[in-house]
């Protein structure tokens, strides 16, 4: 792996870490999953508040856990390298994982 692809690889991680960091004990749930399309939206949500973060994992390969739980911090590693990469999402107390091949942050979603 190049010291390029190994720079974005750990900020990637970084953002995330960062984000998730910010909803311990918030609710997680699958908000939305398109077999077809294999994308996976993770919606989490503070009690009391309008909006929350969504993660929306595409190519989604491989999905085991529950569908709702509360969350303690989802954890982030990368797997291969260059197109054999995978993107694996872990939470190991809710028996959540995900492997996919990339996912997108969005921040201050409505929640409903």
């Amino acid at each position: 792996m190049s010291e390029a692809m190994n720079s974005d690889i750990k900020r990637k991680c970084e953002l995330f870490e960062r984000a998730i960091g910010k909803y311990p004990g918030a609710r997680a749930r699958f908000f939305t999953y398109s077999l077809s399309h294999k994308v996976l939206v993770i919606q989490l949500e503070r009690f009391n508040e309008a909006v929350g973060l969504h993660i929306a994992c595409s190519d989604v390969d491989w999905l085991a856990g529950p569908t709702d739980w509360i969350t303690q911090g989802i954890q982030l590693e990368y797997r291969g390298a260059g197109r054999e990469m995978t993107c694996i999402l872990r939470e190991a107390e809710a028996g959540l994982e995900v492997r996919c091949g990339g996912f997108q942050l969005m921040h201050n979603v409505p929640v409903r």
